[in-house]
């Protein structure tokens, strides 16, 4: 079975609150839910197959299964924190055993003062005991959430800038263990008058040609993950973006790291002896 988010609203209100985008269906269909039919989010009705008028069946986490009928879907992302499909409060306590409000949306009336409104519902939950409550506004809501997203981009920046430490790395031992074992080859190329520079130009090239190579098959590896982890989290409202600028920048540093990377390997390539190196076995 398809594992799902799945919300509970209070139907009447939540028109009021929220403008829903419909696929198939109107606010009217969402007013009059009752508490034997579910609204799906596009994604999740195409991945199901199914459309207005058909029936799902919900298993919850005790393994007990519910028929609800397909009463409209709403266009993915239409409703951001509701997830990728409705149900009506009484469905969910009754059957699911949830009897607790994660999320209260408020509507300001046209001319309400938004700070005052907020500091008066912060002081009755304050009174009323709700320590673990927040109240935040649209912006406060989206800056909690690219906080929380730009902090996990972080740790994958780290992850990141390990991964190249080790790749460089990489790239130099590769090129050292090279000249050694071309030191003969490098000895002659030297022999039949090819200058120190040369030598480090061409060190230079196989580095750069390398952590490109290695760029390039990482980016189209990480294109395809990308698009895989993309497909579930198109249901949740989530759309993959590809990023081509910061891709094309991203190789063109791979570049630069490779000519960095070479520095100590083409210097010891152009410093061998001519002669000790042709009579290298």
């Amino acid at each position: 079975g398809k594992t799902a988010a799945i919300s509970s609203v209070d139907p009447a209100d939540i028109v009021k609150v929220y403008t829903v985008e419909w696929e198939q269906g109107s606010d009217a269909d969402l007013t009059g839910l009752t508490d034997r039919e579910i609204v799906l989010g596009e994604a999740l009705a195409d991945e199901l197959g199914v459309g207005v008028g058909d029936e799902v069946t919900l298993t919850s986490q005790k393994g007990r299964e519910f028929k609800f009928g397909v009463n409209s879907i709403m266009k993915t992302g239409s409703i951001s924190l509701a997830g990728e499909a409705i149900i009506n409060q009484q469905s969910m306590q009754r059957d699911f055993d949830k009897t607790e409000d994660a999320v209260g949306l408020v509507k300001l009336d046209p001319g309400a003062d938004l700070d005052s409104t907020q500091k008066a519902i912060e002081d009755t939950l304050e009174k009323q005991d709700f320590p673990t409550v927040e109240v935040l506004n649209q912006g406060e809501l989206k800056d909690q959430q690219k906080s929380q997203i730009n902090g996990l981009l972080a740790m994958i920046y780290v992850l990141l800038a390990l991964a190249v430490v080790v790749s460089l790395v990489g790239i130099v031992v590769t090129l050292i263990l090279s000249i050694y074992e071309r030191t003969r080859e490098l000895g002659m190329l030297r022999a039949i008058g090819m200058s120190r520079r040369q030598v480090k130009r061409m060190v230079r090239y196989e580095a750069v040609i390398t952590a490109v190579i290695g760029a390039v098959a990482g980016l189209i590896v990480g294109v395809i993950f990308a698009f895989l982890i993309g497909i579930p989290l198109s249901g949740d409202g989530f759309e993959l973006s590809y990023p081509i600028p910061t891709l094309i920048v991203i190789l063109v540093l791979t570049a630069v790291a490779g000519v960095i990377a070479a520095i100590y390997p083409a210097r010891k390539a152009a410093k061998l002896d001519v002669l000790e190196a042709v009579s290298y076995e």
